[in-house]
């Protein structure tokens, strides 16, 4: 095998192997992967959050007014004072 056909298969296998990360920075949308970010005061009013890895985010003071959290992976996520008023749990 050539050296650099080796190393573009190497590169290739270690991309695939890899879990997803979760990407904070990422903005609110279906399948967003926040999981254990730190989202604390957010507005997301009215957000579309279906099928979201949120597990262990901090939503504390969170404004979920309205937000579509249908399918939602709210596992250890913190939602103390957060506003889940008309959200679709």
């Amino acid at each position: 095998m050539k050296p650099l056909t080796f190393l573009a298969a190497t590169a290739l296998s270690l991309t695939v192997a890899l879990p997803a990360m979760a990407a904070c920075s990422n903005p609110a949308g279906q399948g967003v992967n926040w999981n254990r970010c730190d989202k604390s005061g957010v507005t997301l009013y009215n957000a579309d959050l279906r099928r979201a890895n949120l597990s262990g985010t901090n939503l504390t003071g969170a404004n979920l007014e309205y937000a579509n959290l249908n399918l939602a992976n709210l596992e250890y996520a913190n939602l103390e004072y957060a506003n889940l008023t008309d959200a679709h749990l």
